[in-house]
């Protein structure tokens, strides 16, 4: 780069400023956007898998990435800052849908996901259908792994206290959650109406 700034000579002008991040940055995003639609044929031809996995980086952003891996090889398809939304299992399934359709539904052949023992555990302590059994035992793997999750997401501590406040309710059946039409209920609708009726 710096042997061709010298062949041009002194007289060279530098992109300005406005240049760099109107035309040059489009044109640079389709390029890239072209190369990634390449693949698209081998994604039809093979079959491709999405992969999703989440992080809070060090300004305390909750970013969600999408990567398309496929017989070639993997590619970035898109992040998703998730900072102002509940990660809900409707949220998380709306982007799950986008990604899948931004790359052709006829492609997909597996979705995979951040596998993390502590969302497995919340799943579990939330799940309706075992916490409205008479014998319900949560033990101290799940209480863990769903305290894990709250310090994760919350991002101030009276967040965090109002959180773990709310799960002592859910635990103890106190509240909205005791009553005999939730009990009911739980047992009759899906898992993902039941948390839209009970956190809307």
């Amino acid at each position: 780069m710096l042997d061709a700034i010298a062949e041009a000579g002194p007289g060279l002008k530098a992109p300005t400023q406005k240049y760099i991040y109107d035309a040059g940055l489009d044109e640079e995003y389709d390029e890239l956007k072209g190369w990634v639609n390449s693949f698209k044929n081998v994604w039809k031809e093979r079959g491709c898998t999405i992969m999703c996995d989440g992080w809070i980086g060090t300004t305390r952003k909750s970013m969600i990435k999408f990567l398309v891996y496929y017989c070639e090889g993997t590619i970035f398809l898109k992040s998703v800052d998730a900072s102002n939304n509940i990660k809900n299992v409707d949220y998380l399934f709306r982007l799950m849908d986008d990604a899948v359709e931004e790359v052709g539904e006829e492609n997909v052949v597996q979705v995979v996901t951040d596998n993390e023992a502590s969302y497995k555990a919340v799943g579990y302590f939330f799940n309706p259908r075992i916490q409205y059994k008479d014998n319900v035992h949560n033990d101290g793997e799940v209480m863990r792994g769903t305290m894990t999750i709250i310090t994760r997401l919350a991002r101030t501590m009276n967040e965090r206290l109002d959180a773990m406040a709310e799960v002592e309710r859910y635990r103890m059946k106190l509240g909205t959650y005791g009553g005999y039409d939730m009990r009911c209920a739980a047992q009759r609708l899906t898992p993902g109406y039941l948390h839209a009726w009970v956190f809307a």
